[in-house]
């Protein structure tokens, strides 16, 4: 990749914009190094190169990733278009019915992403006792089917033209019973 821009700097590392050499198209570069709760671009990159997120849309797509004892770095194709926050702020979703279009585009990916808990609760209700090995197994995979979310942020989720909502920070997407690691912003109260 060869860096054409900054886009963002933060304590564990630096997020570039970048051409790809054996494509030719410019994708987004988040490199890191030295967190000490974990490889979060890593993270990232495994789950963007699951079947799940293969297969869906609305999840920004991965081109590589990689490890080594210097850092480690996860690059997505690179989205010129709008965040929610942006969306909000310039009153483009003041109107209810864009509001509702959005959101009802963001819950239709999630639900996709999402484990089948109508299958779950199927399972569940056709029994009235203990249940089986074979439902306990079926709700596993069930269960492993499908990620969860734990970050819905208006800055991580663009509206693309032709494509609709693509959520673009992923690194705290996860199985059923996985560990999401969480972030601990500091708030300052007004001075």
């Amino acid at each position: 990749f060869t860096v054409t821009q900054e886009l963002a700097g933060h304590k564990f590392g630096r997020t570039f914009r970048a051409s790809d050499s054996q494509t030719g198209r410019d994708v987004t570069v988040k490199f890191e190094a030295g967190r000490p709760d974990g490889d979060w671009a890593r993270r990232e990159y495994r789950f963007l190169s699951c079947d799940v997120a293969l297969n869906e849309p609305g999840i920004i797509g991965v081109v590589a990733g990689d490890s080594n004892d210097r850092g480690s770095y996860v690059a997505t194709e690179f989205l010129d278009a709008p965040t929610i926050a942006t969306l909000i702020d310039a009153g483009e979703l003041a109107e209810p019915r864009n509001a509702l279009a959005v959101t009802t585009n963001l819950l239709k990916i999630l639900q996709r992403i999402h484990p089948n808990i109508q299958k779950i609760h199927s399972i569940l209700d056709a029994n009235s006792g203990s249940l089986t090995t074979e439902q306990i197994e079926q709700i596993g995979e069930l269960r492993g089917d499908g990620f969860a979310h734990n970050h819905l942020d208006p800055s991580n989720i663009r509206l693309v033209p032709n494509r609709g909502i693509v959520l673009t920070d992923c690194v705290r997407a996860a199985k059923f019973a996985e560990v999401i690691p969480t972030r601990h912003p500091l708030y300052w109260p007004p001075g």
